[in-house]
């Protein structure tokens, strides 16, 4: 990314998409949502950058297509950055995980008027998978009945001491 001089720039990962649902490219599609998120944005270079993290997600009532903003991290200058984010896992997200619809990194290079910044952004988004049930345990036959000592434990050590 390549984050101009002097100004900002936004990018958008969607957490709700359409992937093939098998081999053929052609066959139908199906909608998936985030189920985790992580990244790495590298400044190259060695130059500095501000950067916020912030996720959108429809209002509850929000018939009518508004949208809410809540920060995952707030603006931090630096030369790299990580980090990771897994809606079921926060309890903060656990009621709007079905809601939310983007995460958003907004670069800042305001404050250098003259030096435009390159950035390296590696992010791995993975669907949710709805928890499969656990396999069922395999059929065993009964055991037989346990073997028995004929002989009392204490006899059986007596005759070993006495040979």
């Amino acid at each position: 990314l390549l984050v101009p001089a002097g100004q900002r720039l936004s990018h958008r990962i969607e957490c709700c998409w359409e992937e093939a649902a098998g081999e053929d490219e052609s066959a139908r599609t199906e909608k998936c949502t985030l189920g985790s998120l992580e990244w790495s944005a590298v400044v190259l270079d060695e130059r500095l950058v501000d950067l916020e993290i912030s996720l959108l997600y429809r209002k509850e009532d929000g018939d009518d297509g508004s949208q809410s903003l809540h920060w995952l991290q707030q603006k931090a200058s630096g030369r790299s950055f990580k980090g990771s984010f897994v809606p079921s896992e926060d309890p903060d997200f656990e009621a709007i995980v079905d809601r939310i619809e983007a995460i958003v990194f907004e670069f800042d290079n305001s404050y250098s008027w003259w030096t435009e910044k390159e950035v390296e952004l590696i992010s791995i988004r993975s669907r949710s998978e709805p928890n499969p049930a656990p396999e069922p345990l395999p059929l065993m036959d009964p055991l037989g009945p346990l073997p028995r000592a004929t002989v009392p434990a204490s006899a059986a050590g007596d005759e070993q001491l006495a040979l």
